[in-house]
């Protein structure tokens, strides 16, 4: 902090250098995953640390993990992001539920049949076997996929025109296309409204 810049870091899941090494460290040995017993692996892992509604399957066991912990960590939050829950208790359940491979109805009967690929990429995501989640790479590609269909930049809900019109600039890859799917989600979310172009 010598130049007046304050760094935070968050060490919780982090590796330790060495099993020796963590053995000196504030993180209790028992909570350290062991990998004496393979001498070419020279890093560990904490374990039984993190918020554990994020935390994978294999942290929670305290079972060794690699980037593809960070994975399902991510496919919850994304899940959060894209799935309405009201209250606590709510988000607390069906979180739950998630990290027992369990979807909602609501999300089934909604968003997975409107967009299944969304649903597939957080399926696939919180898979439980590590080996059969999608890499961080994949993971950015088929989010830049989704994404780059139809994307709503902006929406202007200012009331200082008057009239009650709401703008909404949209993008996406394919324009002539953008149009007709942009009206439909409008006319399915507000049946009746008046839209213009």
């Amino acid at each position: 902090m010598d130049n007046g810049t304050v760094k935070i870091g968050d060490f919780g899941l982090s590796r330790e250098i060495s099993t020796s090494d963590a053995r000196t460290t504030d993180v209790s040995f028992e909570s350290v995953v062991d990998r004496e017993s393979d001498p070419r692996r020279s890093l560990t892992n904490t374990a039984g640390v993190g918020t554990y509604i994020y935390a994978s399957p294999e942290q929670i066991a305290s079972r060794d993990y690699d980037a593809s912990t960070d994975v399902y960590s991510l496919g919850v939050m994304l899940f959060e992001l894209t799935n309405a829950m009201y209250s606590m208790h709510e988000r607390s359940l069906v979180l739950g539920e998630l990290h027992e491979g369990k979807f909602p109805k609501s999300w089934l009967d909604s968003t997975a049949k409107e967009f299944p690929e969304l649903h597939e990429l957080i399926k696939a995501m919180v898979d439980h076997h590590p080996s059969s989640r999608p890499t961080p790479e994949e993971v950015c590609v088929k989010i830049d996929q989704i994404l780059g269909r139809l994307t709503v930049l902006s929406l202007d809900r200012s009331t200082s025109r008057g009239d009650g019109a709401v703008l909404l600039r949209v993008e996406a890859e394919d324009a002539s296309a953008a149009f007709p799917a942009t009206i439909a989600m409008i006319e399915k979310a507000a049946p009746g409204i008046k839209i213009e172009q």
